[in-house]
C-alpha cells in the first residue's frame, strides 16, 4: 500500500529499500505499525530491513499484538 507494490510481488526476504522505502516512507510505515503494536524503536524498519525480519521481530517482541494485527 505504501509504495503501491502488489502484495504478490513482495518477496519477504528482499530489503525494503529495493521497493523504494526511504526514510520518509519508513517513518510512515512505523507510525502505522505503532497503531497496532504500540511504541516501536525509531530505527526498526532499517534494522529489520526485510518484511520477514520485521515480522519475526514483531512476533518476538510483541507476540500478543501480532495475533491481533489485522490482515490487510
Amino acid at each position: 500500500e505504501l509504495q503501491k507494490v502488489p502484495r504478490d510481488e513482495i518477496d519477504a526476504d528482499t530489503a525494503f529499500e529495493r521497493y523504494g522505502v526511504d526514510s520518509i516512507v519508513a517513518l510512515d510505515l512505523l507510525t502505522r505499525l505503532e497503531t497496532v503494536f504500540g511504541k516501536l524503536p525509531g530505527d526498526l524498519i532499517f534494522e529489520q530491513n526485510t518484511p520477514a525480519r520485521l515480522a519475526d521481530w514483531l512476533a518476538m517482541h510483541r507476540p500478543g499484538a501480532t495475533a491481533a494485527a489485522p490482515d490487510h
